[in-house]
């Protein structure tokens, strides 16, 4: 008598072992001095500003010395997680760091939390506001945003 053919479900599975998992990689921004920080996506949507040097604050002041008053950069900041940008002034002969801190609104604003302070929905906006309205400084001094300095 011939031997019942097996339906094909019946035959024995073999599964393909799982893909080898591959690390997750972070993408970095190269600060220069074998320095790197974690490319966020606000720095991935500023990077190509001419405002926005991915350098440490060592190297914004020596690039912010000996330049006009006005000139500016804005760089990645270290501090915590809400201030993710330092806006570096030049100003009557020395460099200011202003910290740019992101609300939990999602919006912007200068220096320390205070009340009535100006807000701004992105990055872009407190450059644009600022090359027409003064920024006042700690020391009360107004200075406007003018001008980046080349990326090298």
């Amino acid at each position: 008598s011939a031997i019942p053919s097996k339906p094909v479900d019946d035959a024995p599975q073999f599964l393909a072992p799982p893909p080898p998992s591959k690390p997750i990689v972070t993408p970095v921004l190269d600060m220069g001095d074998g320095d790197t920080i974690e490319m966020t996506p606000l720095y991935l949507e500023i990077k190509d500003r001419t405002f926005f040097h991915p350098i440490t604050r060592k190297e914004s002041k020596r690039i912010l010395e000996n330049v006009p008053d006005g000139t500016f950069l804005m760089r990645p900041s270290r501090r915590d997680s809400s201030i993710p940008l330092t806006l570096c002034l030049r100003y009557q002969g020395k460099t200011y760091n202003i910290n740019v801190r992101e609300r939990s609104d999602k919006t912007f604003a200068l220096g320390m939390e205070k009340q009535n302070e100006a807000i701004f929905k992105s990055v872009d906006e407190i450059v644009d506001v600022h090359t027409v309205e003064y920024i006042k400084l700690e020391s009360g001094k107004k200075v406007q945003l003018k001008t980046s300095p080349p990326k090298y």
